[in-house]
């Protein structure tokens, strides 16, 4: 005797099952249930601001350009540490680097902002000169969602050893905060 193989489901087969199913489905839901566990403990809300950045500048505290992060602790305070190249040709492996670090306080309103600060820029090389001082002026735009930041800035840089020699300079800055 020749095995016939097995037919292919069809709509009604499916039907069948669900018939079949849907009571053992209903009764499992109208069961008493274990009462919850206490609810977990809700997170604080979003305070409204962007705590990060990471953005480009164009000249401003590294001279020529850089790549920074900026941190926010709180809504009103900006802290930044980045890492920029020098048009400098000087002896030494890390001759061109240049690392800028600033606080700064931001005054005004949720995406426009007048940014006050001042950091401290190092050109590392073998040369006690290349520490500046450099206070911040400028404005700032950045949402409190996140997204697009833009920054321009006067900051004149002044010689750690002797505050008296005055550079006159500003930059622009490019970014995204999350």
């Amino acid at each position: 005797m020749a095995m016939s193989s097995p037919r292919p489901y069809c709509a009604a087969d499916v039907a069948l099952a669900l018939t079949l199913l849907a009571p053992a489905a209903t009764a499992a839901t109208d069961t008493p249930s274990v009462p919850p566990a206490e609810a977990a403990p809700e997170l604080p809300a979003r305070e409204g601001y962007s705590r990060f950045a990471v953005y480009a500048e164009l000249a401003g505290m590294a001279f020529m350009c850089s790549w920074n992060l900026d941190y926010r602790p709180v809504p009103k305070v900006s802290l930044r540490a980045g890492v920029g190249f020098s048009p400098f040709n000087a002896p030494g492996p890390l001759s061109r680097l240049v690392t800028p670090i600033a606080a700064a306080a931001l005054l005004g309103g949720e995406r426009h902002f007048a940014e006050l600060g001042v950091g401290y820029t190092h050109f590392w090389v073998y040369d006690d000169d290349a520490r500046f001082v450099v206070p911040s002026l400028g404005y700032r735009y950045q949402r409190p969602d996140g997204g697009f930041l833009f920054r321009a800035t006067l900051t004149p840089f002044f010689r750690a050893n002797s505050l008296e020699y005055v550079l006159p300079w500003g930059g622009v800055s490019f970014g995204s905060g999350w």
